[in-house]
C-alpha cells in the first residue's frame, strides 16, 4: 500500500494545486443512488462474463428522466437535471419505452389540435343569430 507524501510547505504551492476537484453529475447521481442501477440492482463497475465470452465491466449511466414519467417531480434535481442510475441495458429500455409514449401523446396533440380548430370553425358557421 502506498502512502500518499504530505507537502512540507504548502503555503508555497500555486492557489490551482490547492483547489479540490468537484464531483461530476453523474458521479453525484450514483453516489445519492449507492451505485445501484434503480431497475435491477447492477453494482457500479462489475465484473461479468458477456455473451463472446470476455470478462466486462458494467459501467452505470446517469439517465435523464423523462417530462412524462410520474417519478419525474419526484427526484431531487443535481445541478439543474433530473437524473437517476441505471445501467445500460435498463437506460436503454427506459429510453426506449418514454420515446413511444411521447410519439403517442404528440400524435394525440396533434389530433385534438384539429378537432377543436374544425369544431371552433364549423360553430361559427352554424351558430344561430
Amino acid at each position: 500500500m502506498m502512502m500518499k507524501r504530505a507537502k512540507q510547505y504548502p503555503d508555497l504551492y500555486p492557489h490551482w494545486q490547492k483547489r479540490k476537484r468537484k464531483k461530476s453529475s453523474p458521479q453525484l447521481c450514483r453516489e445519492r443512488d449507492n451505485n445501484r442501477c434503480v431497475d435491477c440492482s447492477a453494482v457500479h463497475r462489475t465484473v461479468y462474463i458477456n455473451a463472446a465470452g470476455e470478462l466486462s465491466m458494467y459501467f452505470l449511466h446517469a439517465s435523464h428522466l423523462h417530462k412524462l414519467d410520474p417519478e419525474h417531480w419526484m427526484i431531487e434535481p443535481i445541478e439543474g437535471q433530473r437524473l437517476q442510475t441505471r445501467c445500460p441495458r435498463c437506460h436503454r429500455i427506459y429510453d426506449v419505452y418514454w420515446k413511444r409514449r411521447q410519439v403517442e401523446v404528440e400524435h394525440q396533440r396533434v389530433l385534438h389540435t384539429i378537432l377543436l380548430e374544425r369544431a371552433f370553425i364549423m360553430g361559427r358557421f352554424t351558430r344561430v343569430v
